[in-house]
C-alpha cells in the first residue's frame, strides 16, 4: 500500500533518512534511542501525527512482513487528513469547548478571593494567591501524562478520562471545607483539565495540514486565553450575588455538560491508533491474528510499556536538548506568567483604587478577553495567509519561520499595553484607559502565543511532546508569577513594576522573533545534528 503522506509535505522536507534510527535502536542507551527518534522527527514539517514513518521505511517493513497492513495510499478516506470539513472541525469545536473550560476553572475564584479567605480563614495573601495559583502549577504535571499517553493508546480516551478526573475534583473543591481540602482539590482539577490543553495541538496536526493549521489553532487557543478571562467575570458576579460557592457548582455542572458533549461526539484522530482500530476489525473478519499496523511493526518488539516511558520522556529531552523548544518555552514562560499575574491583581486594582463592587470589579477582566477575541479573529485570517505567501515566494517549500511574522506585531503591543495599564492605574486616570491598556496587552498575547504553538507543530513531527514541553514551562510560571506580583506592585507601584514587566517583553519580544527568523533553521539543524 502507498504511503499516507501527501505530496506537499514531502516536498517540505520530510525526513528520508532511517539508518540513523535503526543505529540507536541497537544501542542499549535509552537516551540515545529517545534522542535518535526526536531527532527523525525535528523535520521542517511533521511527515504525519506522532509515530510517523518514511516511505523508505515503510517499503522496507512491508517486504519483509506480508502481514503488515497500511493506508490505502495518501487519499484513504478513513486517514484524518482526509475526513470532510464537517467530521473535522466537528471534533476541533469539541476539544475547543474543553480548552475552554479547564481555564475557564482556573480563574473562576479569582474576584472573590477575599470571600474564601473569609470562609477558610485565611490571612496570609500568598495563601489566598495560591488558591488560584495551584490550579495552574498542576497543568505542568498533566501534560507529562496526556501527551505520550495520547500518543500511544490515542487522543480520544485521553480527554475522556482526564476530564472525568476534571469534573470530580471541581464536585470536590466546590464541597471543600478547609484551606487544605480547597488546595489540594484545586491541584488534581487542574491535572485533570490539562489534558485538553496539551493535546489539543496534537489533534490539529492530525486533522490539518499546514496550510489550513493556523486557523485550527487559533479555535484551540482563544480557549486557554479567553477562559480565564470569562472565568472571572461569572465568578465575579456570582460571588457578590449567591456567593462563591455557587459559582464552584456551576463549573462542576459545566464540566459535566462538556463531559457528555465529549462522549457523544468526540471521535479518535491519531492515525496510529485509528488504522490499528481497523485492522482490529480486519482480524475478525479474516481470521488472521498476525495482521499488524505499519507503526506497530515499526515499533519492533518495543512493549507498550516502554513506548509510553519513551513519550513520556520525549517532552523532557525535547525541551532541554533542542535550542529552538527551549527558547520558546522560555518566551511562553514569561507572557504567561505575565498573564496570570494580571489575574490576580486585575480585580483588586478596581476594588481598592477605584472603589468598585467584586461583580463590577470583575467585569473588567472582559477587555483582555475582548483583546484576546480580536487577536484570534485577526490571527485566523492573517496567519495562513502569510504562511501560504511567504511559502510562494520560498518556491513551494514551507518553513517554520514563515509563522514568526505574526510575533512582530505581538512585541509590540504587549509592551505598550503593560505601559498604559500601569501608568494610567498608577495616577487613577479613568478606568477607560486600563481596560485599553490590558485590551492592547491581550492581543497581542494571543497573536505571539498563537505564532509559537504553530511554529512549535509545524517544527517537530511530536507536535503533542512539543506543546507539553513549552505547556509544562509556562504553568509553572503561570503558578508563581501571581505570588510575587502583589508584593512587587506593593513595592514597585504599578506604574513602574508594570514599566519593568513592559521592558522585559520589549527586548524579549524584539529579540526572540528576529532570532527565529534568521537562526531558526540553523537552531534546529544544531538540535537534531547533536542527537
Amino acid at each position: 500500500m502507498a504511503d499516507n503522506h501527501d505530496a506537499s509535505r514531502l516536498e517540505q522536507g520530510v525526513n528520508k533518512d532511517s539508518e540513523k534510527s535503526k543505529t540507536a535502536n541497537g544501542k542499549g542507551d535509552f537516551l540515545n534511542v529517545i534522542e535518535t527518534e526526536i531527532a527523525e522527527g525535528a523535520t521542517l514539517v511533521p511527515t504525519d501525527n506522532n509515530n510517523s514513518i518514511n516511505e523508505e521505511e515503510k517499503e522496507e517493513i512491508k517486504e519483509k512482513n506480508p502481514n503488515v497492513v497500511d493506508w490505502d495510499g495518501p487519499n484513504d478516506p478513513g486517514h484524518p487528513l482526509n475526513w470532510s470539513n464537517k467530521k473535522k472541525w466537528g471534533a476541533m469545536g469539541v476539544v475547543g469547548l474543553m480548552c475552554f473550560v479547564s481555564p475557564f476553572a482556573s480563574t473562576l475564584p479569582a474576584p472573590a478571593l477575599p470571600q474564601l479567605a473569609m470562609q477558610f480563614g485565611i490571612t496570609d495573601s500568598t495563601v489566598a494567591a495560591l488558591c488560584v495559583s495551584i490550579f495552574i502549577l498542576a497543568y505542568a504535571v498533566g501534560p507529562l501524562v496526556a501527551s505520550p499517553a495520547s500518543e500511544l493508546y490515542g487522543r480520544t480516551p485521553v480527554y475522556i478520562s482526564f476530564f472525568v478526573i476534571f469534573l470530580a475534583f471541581n464536585i470536590g473543591s466546590a464541597l471543600a471545607k478547609t484551606t487544605a481540602q480547597f488546595i489540594v482539590f484545586r491541584f488534581f482539577a487542574g491535572i485533570g483539565g490539562s489534558a485538553a490543553i496539551t493535546v489539543a495541538a496534537g489533534s490539529a496536526v492530525d486533522l490539518f495540514n499546514p496550510e489550513e493549521r493556523g486557523k485550527a489553532m487559533a479555535i484551540v487557543s482563544m480557549g486557554p486565553l479567553i477562559g480565564p478571562i470569562i472565568g472571572p467575570v461569572i465568578g465575579g458576579f456570582m460571588a457578590e450575588r449567591v456567593g462563591v460557592q455557587w459559582a464552584l457548582w456551576l463549573l462542576a455542572i459545566l464540566s459535566g455538560v462538556v463531559l457528555i458533549f465529549a462522549l457523544i461526539f468526540l471521535r479518535e484522530t491519531n492515525a496510529e491508533v485509528v488504522l490499528k482500530q481497523r485492522v482490529g476489525k480486519m482480524r475478525k473478519e479474516s481470521g488472521n491474528d498476525k495482521l499488524i499496523t505499519i507503526y506497530e511493526a515499526a515499533h519492533g518488539a518495543k512493549t507498550a510499556r516502554q513506548i509510553f516511558v519513551l513519550n513520556m520522556s520525549r517532552a523532557a529531552v525535547l525541551f532541554f536538548t533542542d535550542p529552538s523548544c527551549m527558547i520558546i518555552g522560555i518566551y511562553m514562560a514569561i507572557a504567561y506568567g505575565y498573564l496570570y499575574l494580571l489575574f490576580v491583581t486585575f480585580g483588586t486594582i478596581f476594588q481598592v483604587g477605584y472603589g468598585q463592587s467584586t461583580e463590577i470589579a470583575g467585569l473588567h477582566y472582559l477587555a483582555p478577553g475582548l483583546g484576546q477575541f480580536v487577536g484570534a479573529i485577526f490571527s485566523a485570517l492573517s496567519i495562513d495567509r502569510v504562511y501560504i505567501y511567504l511559502t510562494k515566494r520560498n518556491n513551494g517549500v514551507g518553513k517554520p519561520e514563515f509563522r514568526v511574522p505574526l510575533m512582530v506585531l505581538s512585541s509590540i503591543l504587549m509592551p505598550a499595553g503593560l505601559f498604559i495599564y500601569g501608568w494610567c492605574g498608577q495616577y487613577h486616570t479613568h478606568w477607560i484607559f486600563l481596560d485599553i491598556g490590558v485590551f492592547i496587552f491581550g492581543f497581542g498575547i494571543l497573536t505571539s502565543f498563537l505564532a509559537l504553538n504553530t511554529y512549535l507543530m509545524d517544527s517537530f513531527k511530536y507536535a503533542a511532546s512539543a506543546v507539553a514541553a513549552t505547556t509544562v514551562a509556562r504553568s509553572i510560571a503561570g503558578a508563581f508569577f501571581p505570588l510575587f506580583g502583589q508584593a512587587m506592585f506593593d513595592h514597585l507601584g504599578l506604574g513602574w513594576g508594570n514599566s519593568l514587566l513592559g521592558f522585559v517583553a520589549l527586548v524579549l519580544g524584539t529579540v526572540y522573533p528576529a532570532f527565529l527568523w534568521y537562526y531558526g533553521p540553523a537552531i534546529r539543524a544544531r538540535g537534531k545534528s547533536n542527537r
